[in-house]
């Protein structure tokens, strides 16, 4: 890997783990890592994380374990031209969003799981798509 690069993954892990610790407090939902290679001499980590709302993302970004990393970042990146980071942030009210996969990898939300009520336990929070489930109205709790 890159120069330094362990030490921006070093940054993640204990960022992740912050916000994994307590997802009843921190709002934090779960996480997707895809790796993407635009080219041969390239390799793209894209995480995509999900948060019970805006607030919740707002305060894991002020958080003391976020700031560390994004002090670091800032005193480190004019050295680390083949780093970069990168966000997007879009909000969804609730049941105005859907996944399917079908014969299709298990990625973004596919991948998070949910926690069993009351137990440490999780699961995986795809349902069937059968009954109301079968089609997008029926996801969405719309007629159409």
């Amino acid at each position: 890997m890159a120069p330094e690069f362990s030490k921006t993954g070093q940054h993640l892990d204990k960022m992740w783990a912050d916000a994994e610790g307590n997802p009843e407090v921190s709002g934090f939902i779960g996480r997707s890592a895809q790796f993407i290679s635009p080219s041969v001499h390239s390799l793209t980590i894209v995480t995509i994380s999900y948060w019970r709302s805006l607030e919740d993302l707002h305060t894991f970004a002020h958080s003391p374990v976020h700031r560390a990393a994004w002090d670091w970042w800032a005193a480190t990146k004019k050295q680390l031209p083949h780093i970069g980071l990168m966000h997007e942030t879009f909000e969804s009210e609730p049941g105005k969003w859907e996944n399917l996969y079908e014969g299709f990898t298990k990625v973004g939300m596919g991948e998070i799981r949910r926690p069993l009520e009351g137990k440490k336990e999780t699961v995986p929070a795809l349902v069937e798509a059968s009954g109301r489930f079968r089609t997008m109205g029926g996801r969405l709790g719309r007629e159409w």
